[in-house]
Parts: structure tokens; C-alpha cells; sequence
């Protein structure tokens, strides 16, 4: 506040404070007050490729996704402020993979990816991991001859 033939208190400015970013939420946000979560305005788009371009990008991107985080947070979610949408934060960027390892027992190990181990569109693997990824879980990697076998949906071999 600045008005300098008045002394504001703390209260008097808090009170103004807490009053304009009332009328800004209801603004971007509607006036029901439960539905103020950082997830609802803070999402993020897995982007295909060829999604960059319209239409494609209804059918080739997934999402958006309500996401926790920011940029300094454990869960990063860095996201970007636009003009052209304002109070919506579109997630950037994002842990690909997750992985925790443990050299004392390497059967042991999990990892995650975002959005899922393939980029082809139609794939089984296309985006197969997203609510794991979104939800914090983890999957276990087959680390024995034996755990890859039994994990193999098949073989693809290579010849010159």
C-alpha cells in the first residue's frame, strides 16, 4: 500500500493483500475455494514429437495431468508462466526416470519412466507408465537371466 497521508498497519496491509489475491483466485480459479489446488492449475503434457503441430497434438500428446511439485521441490515440476494463460502452469520439465538401485542386491532395483518405454503411438509401452510415474511408484527391473526371461514379451534379433 502506499499511501502516505495514512499510517497502515500490518493488519491493514495483510487484510489488502489477502483481498486482492482472493479477487485474483476467483478470477482464474471460480468461486468455489475447494477447488484451488496447485494441481488444478499446475499440469503437465507428455509431448509427442509430431504433437507440436495442430491437430496431431489431440491425438499424439498425453495429457495434461494434474502434477504436484515445482522447481524446488524433491518431485520437480518446473513450469512456465504464459501471458496467454495466466495462472496456469504448464509443467517444462520433469524426472524422465526414477531409479533406485541397491548394489547389495541389484534384483532389488526400480525405476519408472515417464510417460512409458516407448515414443510409437499404439505401442503397449506408449504412455504405460504415466499413472505409475504421476503417483510415485515404481517398478521392479528384471536383473537375472532368469527374471528377464520370465519378464520378455520376446525376443527381437538383430542380424547383418
Amino acid at each position: 500500500m502506499n499511501t502516505p497521508q495514512v499510517k497502515e498497519t500490518r493488519d491493514d496491509i495483510l487484510r489488502k493483500a489477502l483481498g486482492e489475491a482472493v479477487a485474483r483466485l476467483t478470477q482464474y480459479a471460480g468461486p468455489d475455494m475447494a477447488t484451488w489446488t496447485w494441481g488444478s492449475r499446475h499440469a503437465i503434457i507428455f509431448g509427442h514429437t509430431l504433437g507440436a503441430a495442430q491437430p496431431l497434438d489431440l491425438l499424439l500428446n498425453l495429457g495434461p495431468f494434474a502434477t504436484p511439485g515445482d522447481s524446488y521441490t524433491v518431485n520437480v515440476g518446473t513450469a512456465h508462466w504464459s501471458d496467454e494463460a495466466p495462472y496456469q502452469y504448464q509443467q517444462s520439465s520433469h524426472p524422465s526416470m526414477r531409479l533406485i538401485m541397491s548394489p547389495g542386491d541389484w534384483t532389488r532395483t526400480q525405476l519408472i519412466f515417464a510417460p512409458g518405454e516407448s515414443g510409437q503411438v499404439g505401442s503397449p509401452h506408449w504412455g504405460d507408465q504415466i499413472a505409475g510415474w504421476l503417483q510415485g511408484d515404481y517398478r521392479t527391473l528384471p536383473w537375472t537371466a532368469d527374471q528377464i526371461g520370465q519378464a520378455a514379451e520376446g525376443t527381437l534379433t538383430l542380424q547383418p
